[in-house]
């Protein structure tokens, strides 16, 4: 079964000569986490605001992206709004954009999952405690009633995460959801991710520059440099016989992996 079908997904920003994103192709379904990886410039950021339809205006698209049938970039703004949240949750890697720094975490939260999730008040305020303690916030509750600037970056976008996974979404969309993290909070945040797919038979695009992120969470992973897919396929093929030569440079500059003498040379395109 697949619950999402990219086809020959294409954008190209208004004045750039040069294509963001050219005929990419993936699929996935439940229970799977694709990772999605290239570095800066590759076109990664642009491929997850396509496929959430948050593209800015005078952005060109084409293509199609099909979330259980339902053709998205097809779709009207409303329809887009009925499925962010409930059906696909976002992770970017931007805290700062996400939260509102007029209200505190606590009322976003909570105003978040009794829209969502249509709970009452008080059960709203337990799921908001329960999650923020999930993703290893200490003394949850007090920490309802802290503003965004009365937290640290990396625990704004510990928040950012429990609202995405309060949410029990269908498809996660994550952009560096771990990157402003130190590695012990993202090693059980990245679990915690995992578990998740795993439990409700979710499915996960994580959009990464870390292959070692993608050893660790992927089942399927798409290599991109300059907008377009230079290799995919399974995560375990992959990482034995990579058949690209910017792969396997990527694959060089993992710690403990011999470095090549020649660098790699992205090819342009947006980040």
């Amino acid at each position: 079964m697949t619950m999402l079908e990219v086809t020959n997904l294409t954008v190209r920003y208004r004045g750039a000569e040069r294509l963001a994103v050219d005929q990419v192709s993936f699929t996935l379904g439940p229970g799977e986490v694709l990772g999605i990886v290239g570095e800066s410039g590759s076109g990664k950021t642009t491929l997850a605001m396509a496929l959430l339809g948050l593209l800015p205006p005078g952005a060109q698209v084409a293509g199609s992206v099909r979330f259980d049938g339902q053709d998205l970039l097809r779709s009207s703004e409303k329809q887009l709004r009925k499925l962010r949240g409930s059906q696909i949750s976002a992770i970017m890697q931007n805290a700062s954009t996400a939260l509102n720094p007029s209200f505190t975490i606590g009322s976003q939260l909570i105003a978040l999952l009794r829209r969502h999730r249509r709970l009452s008040r008080q059960q709203a305020r337990a799921e908001a405690v329960s999650w923020l303690g999930k993703v290893g916030i200490p003394a949850p509750e007090s920490k309802l009633s802290f503003y965004p600037h009365q937290l640290s970056g990396g625990m704004n976008q510990r928040v950012v995460i429990a609202m995405a996974l309060a949410l029990q979404p269908r498809m996660v969309l994550a952009d560096e959801p771990t990157s402003a993290l130190d590695v012990t909070v993202q090693a059980a945040v990245l679990s915690l991710l995992r578990t998740l797919i795993d439990d409700s038979a979710s499915a996960m695009a994580l959009i990464t520059h870390d292959l070692g992120v993608v050893a660790q969470m992927c089942t399927q992973v798409v290599v991109m440099n300059g907008g377009v897919v230079v290799e995919s396929g399974p995560v375990s093929e992959l990482f034995v016989a990579a058949r690209h030569e910017y792969t396997r440079r990527l694959l060089a500059s993992l710690p403990g992996r011999r470095p090549r003498p020649s660098s790699l040379h992205p090819a342009g395109g947006s980040t």
